[in-house]
């Protein structure tokens, strides 16, 4: 939608009434993923939703004095914009983007692994889906690594004990901020990466980054990239 208009080096506001709906996580996720759409960067108004966040850093009465919080319960101020795009969230559904191109996306529903214990998460950290009869190490032939942006998420992965499942799977915390989605994960090994050059087989990588260029997964020839979210990439390696 947003690379359809055309938002390179545009300043993107997400506003409307279904912001109310979004949480803090979702947001910074969307907004995260600007350069995905070409803007120069994306905000969300301040609302109730980060009003805890602003307690604790103590920007609430800063932006109450300057007119800045949203209360939607009131009219709103009408604001003038370059251009305005409508969204209604009711239509949007979970979806993974590929083979190669980050606004490529193929629904999941269209896929053939089961995805009913995932497909009521919405963007961001909702919990992840695990069956229980999957939780041994993937195939050999499967590369799998983990990168959380942070040491909070191995925290709460430890405390909530997911990290010991995704350790089973072979999801072992390789380092904290970019790997992957920027091709600093590592190399197939080296059979497996022979076998498919050898053979021309067509590969792919299922990653919740945000970039699914292709080589950076994996630099071998045929590579196809998916991206996902956390909830639903574990499914892949249940299906195989």
């Amino acid at each position: 939608m947003l690379r359809k208009h055309g938002v390179v080096g545009k300043f993107v506001e997400f506003y409307g009434q279904g912001m109310s709906e979004l949480s803090l996580a979702d947001r910074a996720t969307i907004a995260n993923m600007s350069p995905e759409y070409g803007a120069t960067m994306a905000f969300f108004p301040v609302d109730h939703v980060t009003l805890q966040y602003l307690k604790l850093t103590g920007r609430k009465s800063y932006l109450r004095a300057n007119n800045m919080f949203v209360y939607y319960s009131q009219p709103q101020v009408e604001k003038v914009y370059l251009s305005c795009l409508e969204l209604n969230l009711e239509d949007v559904e979970p979806c993974m983007s590929g083979p190669k191109r980050p606004h490529d996306r193929v629904p999941l529903k269209e896929m053939k692994a089961d995805w009913h214990s995932c497909l009521d998460n919405k963007v961001g950290f909702k919990g992840v889906a695990i069956p229980k009869e999957s939780q041994s190490k993937v195939k050999p032939w499967i590369k799998t690594s983990l990168a959380p942006d942070s040491g909070v998420v191995t925290k709460y992965l430890e405390t909530s004990g997911l990290q010991k499942y995704l350790n089973q799977l072979g999801f072992n915390i390789v380092g904290y901020g970019c790997t992957t989605c920027i091709g600093n994960s590592g190399d197939l090994h080296e059979s497996v990466g022979l076998a498919i050059s050898e053979n021309d087989m067509v590969v792919a990588a299922v990653l919740s980054g945000n970039r699914n260029f292709e080589g950076l997964a994996c630099d071998v020839p045929n590579f196809r990239g998916f991206i996902d979210n956390p909830s639903t990439r574990g499914k892949f390696m249940d299906a195989e």
